[in-house]
């Protein structure tokens, strides 16, 4: 997630082996599974929420999906070489960066 530019979501399994007695670090080691080495296809949105509900006998682990596009900030032209800080705030155009979003 950190080295994926604009938004990520990270979900973090961890089991609790001094409470929970029965999803021990075995059983949680019988049933995890790495999606890209199943061949599961991440710029596949269906197949990520697919993906997103299994639970029991297999629990997938890794990258369900990824977008790889633009980021926010790779439009906007005017921070390229001057911080944005330093630049007028009237005359920023954002309409196609907002064109973009829907």
């Amino acid at each position: 997630a950190i080295n994926h530019d604009g938004f990520s979501v990270v979900d973090v399994f961890q089991n609790c082996v001094t409470f929970n007695k029965v999803n021990t670090i075995r059983w949680f080691n019988d049933r995890v599974y790495d999606l890209k080495e199943a061949g599961h296809d991440s710029s596949d949105k269906m197949a990520a929420l697919e993906k997103a509900f299994e639970w029991g006998d297999k629990i997938p682990m890794g990258i369900f999906y990824q977008d790889k596009r633009e980021s926010y900030q790779d439009d906007l032209t005017e921070i390229q070489e001057t911080p944005l800080t330093e630049h007028p705030t009237d005359n920023v155009d954002l309409t196609k960066t907002f064109e973009k979003l829907i």
